[in-house]
């Protein structure tokens, strides 16, 4: 049922879990970069350029907010399960991801997405 010998379940899930681990990685800086581009993302919002207008740290919450989240996000995909429990139970050590993928293309979830979407699947 697996393709590697250690448990990887294709080209996807693999390269979704590298792309996580590096962007969690501490040596590679990615919340001062994500500091930048959030905050600079965030301006080009009407509403919340009036905010920052009027109270520049509200804009500095949000900004800290939205990278934290993006951060624990990136932290999920890049979790993987202990090699204990992964030899004992014969689970993937990647099950986390696999879930979330599984979720994606559940034919339940899809059918609930909007239909603007539909000509990108």
């Amino acid at each position: 049922h697996f393709v590697t010998e250690l448990g990887l379940e294709g080209i996807l899930p693999a390269a979704v879990h590298r792309i996580a681990h590096r962007l969690t990685d501490p040596e590679h800086l990615l919340r001062d970069f994500l500091d930048l581009y959030v905050r600079d993302e965030l301006m080009h919002v009407p509403a919340v350029r009036a905010a920052a207008a009027a109270n520049p740290a509200a804009l500095a919450e949000m900004c800290d907010r939205n990278v934290k989240l993006f951060l624990h996000r990136a932290a999920q995909l890049a979790e993987t399960l202990p090699p204990d429990d992964v030899q004992k139970s014969e689970l993937s050590p990647m099950l986390p991801l696999t879930r979330l993928l599984a979720h994606a293309v559940a034919p339940e979830n899809l059918a609930r997405m909007d239909f603007v979407w539909m000509p990108w699947l």
